[in-house]
């Protein structure tokens, strides 16, 4: 920051006189004061905290907020100086030879408005600051610092909290605005799900997309979106599968003329001889039972075990 000498000789070398050279020495004075304030203000609150290891953390983002608040400033009178330096002459406002405009020191000079935390649309307000920026030649690795100039509120709180590295590339810093917004896929889909929220059915659905939009594949989207809502499966009517007719189930009185088979397992801990399945066979007469123990319950283990019951009891006419 300038000392009142230089801010003197800067108002001189600007050829400011009368009313004009008082309007511009206070207005930096006034400046120069508040820094100067808000300096031995934070002096003495490190001074104060160092005694004071548990409020580290609020000190840490006290002195974020400040750091922003001084940046700020100090880039709003950067801003002023070449304003001022522009309209007395020393330099002009001409592309230089790279291609891009001297206004680049500054968002103000442009006449960008602040983003105004409640009231505009991040996602919105983002759009328009980068076709700004690039409808006047910035290059892009200065949108972070002059993005910083016009947040506010909570937006700012965000930059803040940001490290120096990460603060310095404009898509982190654009990533973590909008993940403080919810403006992510879940936060869209959030939003989506609870704007409007009824549950109108696959039909009335469509009806509703089809009346504003349309897609490939929108009659499918539609399906699995609703059949993806968990009220609407609670709460959708039931029975609308018809019901299969009930028959008579035929008396078996042969014996061995059906039987019903089936494995049981694996059983631990194993037997002894490492069995770890039963096959069983049950009559549905007689409810003759048979029961086969097996190491494994692979094709040739089963069909030896069903092997030796046939070859005793002979085949049944069905399973």
């Amino acid at each position: 920051m300038a000392t009142m000498e230089e801010i003197v000789k800067q108002a001189d070398l600007l050829g400011y006189r009368g009313e004009k050279r008082e309007e511009y020495l206070k207005q930096e004075f006034k400046l120069l004061a508040v820094c100067q304030e808000k300096k031995e203000e934070a002096e003495r609150q490190e001074r104060k905290e160092e005694a004071e290891p548990q409020a580290r953390e609020k000190k840490e983002e006290a002195d974020c907020k400040e750091r922003l608040e001084l940046e700020k400033m100090k880039l709003d009178a950067e801003m002023k100086l070449l304003q001022a330096k522009i309209e007395a002459g020393i330099i002009k406002n001409e592309p230089d030879s790279s291609g891009t405009r001297s206004s680049d020191a500054g968002a103000k000079h442009l006449k960008l408005p602040n983003f105004q935390d409640g009231r505009d649309d991040l996602n919105i307000w983002l759009t328009g600051f980068e076709r700004f920026a690039e409808s006047n030649g910035w290059s892009r690795e200065k949108w972070s610092s002059l993005l910083c100039v016009l947040l506010t509120g909570c937006a700012l709180d965000c930059y803040g909290r940001l490290s120096a590295e990460q603060a310095k590339d404009y898509d982190k810093v654009k990533r973590a605005l909008m993940k403080r917004y919810d403006l992510t896929e879940d936060g869209y889909q959030s939003k989506f799900r609870t704007c409007k929220p009824a549950h109108l059915g696959i039909r009335r659905t469509k009806d509703k997309v089809l009346s504003n939009f349309y897609w490939p594949g929108l009659d499918g989207d539609v399906t699995r979106y609703c059949r993806s809502c968990d009220v609407c499966q609670r709460t959708v009517k039931k029975g609308t599968v018809p019901r299969v007719p009930l028959e008579k189930v035929p008396l078996i009185d042969t014996p061995f003329k059906r039987v019903a088979i089936d494995l049981v397992g694996p059983i631990n801990p194993p037997s002894e001889a490492g069995h770890r399945f039963i096959l069983t066979l049950v009559d549905y007469t007689t409810r003759f039972v048979e029961a086969v123990p097996l190491c494994k319950i692979n094709t040739e283990f089963v069909a030896e075990a069903l092997v030796d019951i046939y070859s005793r009891l002979g085949s049944q006419k069905r399973c």
